[in-house]
């Protein structure tokens, strides 16, 4: 009875290190979607390369975290971003047609359809960005955070006009105020990042 059971012991020991060893990394939230963007691509010095741009998608709130190398250097609340400043445009289709609304700047060039946009070449002095639309007029505000390279901005699904959070979402980021020095187009020129629902359905399914 004590073989057996040390041999229970020893095979449950066994599989919780193999299992401890294979998983890596825990699963994502079905409400996130990630877009690897490739490096050396953002142009010459002084430049933010994006690594990634992740959206999630809440329950009344959008989040889009941009990650890059270097880190994101801020401008400091109230001031415009200096030459060597994290600088750039967060946009969304939200009503998903190519062909009404907005294009951001180059290198993106045309073709997005941003009904609005977190325009980054200046901050206020609460330390927030302003959303515009495709008039530019102001909408709201989107809240910024940084963790490292790492820098999350989280708008509302009503300054973003839209009641699901059902957008597409892509970025340019470079440096400077306006009219800024677009660097990194996140995805490649023409595409969309689409924004997933928090739910456990098939994940082509928004």
């Amino acid at each position: 009875m004590r073989i057996r059971t040390y041999a229970l012991v020893f095979a449950t020991s066994v599989l919780t290190a193999a299992c401890g060893q294979l998983v890596t990394s825990p699963a994502l939230d079905p409400g996130v979607t990630v877009h690897a963007d490739p490096t050396g691509d953002a142009g010459t010095f002084p430049t933010f390369d994006v690594v990634e741009l992740r959206t999630t998608r809440g329950a009344s709130e959008l989040q889009v975290r941009v990650w890059t190398t270097p880190d994101p250097v801020l401008p400091a609340p109230g001031t415009f971003p200096s030459a060597a400043q994290f600088s750039g445009g967060i946009g969304f289709n939200t009503d998903l047609n190519n062909a009404t609304g907005l294009a951001l700047v180059p290198p993106c060039g045309g073709g997005q359809g941003l009904e609005r946009f977190i325009d980054l070449t200046a901050r206020n002095f609460n330390g927030s960005y302003n959303v515009l639309d495709a008039a530019l007029a102001l909408v709201g505000t989107a809240a910024v955070s940084q963790d490292g390279p790492r820098v999350t901005f989280t708008v509302s699904f009503a300054t973003l006009g839209t009641l699901t959070g059902r957008t597409e979402a892509n970025a340019v980021i470079g440096v400077g105020a306006f009219p800024f020095v677009g660097r990194d187009c996140v995805p490649d020129s023409g595409q969309m990042v689409p924004t997933r629902e928090r739910t456990h359905r098939h994940p082509v399914i928004w």
